[in-house]
């Protein structure tokens, strides 16, 4: 068997497989083709197997590539865009290909929304170009006035509990303990509503 028989057998399975569907399989079976190809052949070099794979690519290539179909432009931006599964990784010079790259943990995102949350000038810096729609507006808008009033009600609720903590009112439930809160002056009547 020689090289060039590797080539042609290590091609037929890889556009066997790809005609059938099988893209990953077909890269996999051809190298493994030209792997053991190579290894009963005996070839001692890969500098001669490489130049053949040129040879033979540049024979060859010209007539396959009239064989197939035109990539289209949707096609040719999924690829470029390196999106497009095996392909993508393998254009996009991806190793390991199909590596399953995952998210921050439960932790980090909760420990990022907590500093969000507490820190309003890192979000608004965070956030600067994002519009944010009138309150009146479903979505975006009424959830941003939600949480200008959640601010402000735990900005009322610590001073409440330091007065209760400091002895300045007695604790009591909810809508009792604000009632003591407005009288003792620690909170005023807009803040009560």
């Amino acid at each position: 068997m020689s090289l060039v028989a590797i080539f042609f057998s290590s091609f037929a399975v890889l556009f066997a497989l790809l005609f059938v569907g099988r893209t990953r399989a077909a890269w996999v079976a051809a190298v493994a083709v030209a792997l053991v190809g190579w290894v009963w052949v005996g070839v001692e070099s890969p500098r001669l197997l490489g130049a053949s794979a040129l040879a033979f690519g540049a024979a060859v290539m010209p007539r396959v590539a009239r064989l197939l179909p035109r990539l289209g432009d949707t096609e040719r931006i999924a690829l470029e865009a390196g999106t497009v599964s095996f392909e993508g990784d393998f254009f996009a010079g991806r190793f390991p290909w199909g590596a399953d790259l995952r998210g921050p943990d439960d932790a980090l995102g909760a420990e990022t929304a907590r500093a969000l949350l507490d820190a309003p000038e890192l979000r608004e810096r965070l956030t600067a170009s994002i519009h944010v729609p009138p309150a009146s507006e479903p979505g975006l808008g009424r959830l941003e006035d939600a949480l200008r009033h959640a601010r402000r009600a735990l900005a009322v609720e610590a001073r409440i509990r330091r007065a209760v903590r400091e002895g300045m009112i007695d604790h009591a439930p909810g809508d009792v303990l604000a009632e003591k809160a407005l009288a003792a002056g620690v909170i005023g009547a807009e803040e009560r509503a």
